[in-house]
């Protein structure tokens, strides 16, 4: 058979290019083809090479790849959108720089930053103790994970936060990573500190009363 009739879904013109460029060259090539197979077309890839005469070709079928790449990029879109829909800040970053190498909408949202400046920050920047997060973050890589971890950073305008962290040493893309899931809590502990104030100014009011001041319940209970 012709090469085009092996190689139907590539055009012919493509296909005639490389196999003259490994004639001309004398140097292999390799690409993927689907080829004619058992009455229908298989994903192979081949490897082209110069022989006397003409062109050799060895071809291994890829469908297996083929398919374990489908259900890669559908279980990445799956925890892509886990991961961007999130409540909390999550945060991946390199451990000893803590450079951030991904963060979501949320994270970005808390912090303030737009994502071409925030990625590739160390968030040693807005870390009001550098030591106890490096204490922390060694505790994770050699735990595995730590869990409610109390924290000040700062936002893109050096407004403080505190955040409760979790966090866990994962694998990023090759490389140790930490992954840290951040909840802001700021406005939790404002209000605690409202009524420890409130509280405090009424029993200085009731110990500096001279009436008899005591509270019930609805039932009557003292």
């Amino acid at each position: 058979k012709r090469a085009e009739e092996v190689f139907p879904a590539y055009p012919a013109s493509a296909l005639r290019a490389i196999f003259d460029r490994v004639l001309e060259t004398g140097e292999p090539a390799t690409t993927e083809y689907d080829v004619v197979a058992g009455g229908g077309t298989m994903p192979f890839e081949v490897f082209l090479f110069p022989t006397r005469g003409g062109v050799s070709v060895i071809a291994r079928d890829i469908s297996e790849r083929r398919e374990n790449e489908r259900a890669l990029r559908a279980s990445e879109a799956k925890y892509r959108n886990i991961f961007e829909n999130a409540n909390d800040a999550i945060l991946i970053f390199e451990p000893r720089s803590e450079k951030v190498l991904e963060a979501n909408s949320r994270a970005l949202h808390l912090y303030g930053f737009p994502r071409e400046e925030f990625i590739g920050m160390s968030l040693k920047r807005l870390t009001m103790d550098i030591a106890r997060g490096e204490q922390q973050i060694g505790r994770a890589l050699e735990l595995g994970s730590i869990s409610d971890y109390e924290t000040v950073q700062f936002r893109k305008d050096g407004t403080p936060m505190t955040l409760i962290v979790n966090a866990a040493a994962i694998d990023y893309r090759g490389q140790q990573a930490i992954l840290s899931v951040c909840r802001d809590v700021s406005h939790i502990l404002s209000v605690e500190e409202v009524l420890k104030s409130q509280d405090n100014v009424l029993q200085r009011l009731l110990a500096s009363s001279d009436d008899i001041v005591y509270m019930q319940d609805k039932e009557g209970r003292y």
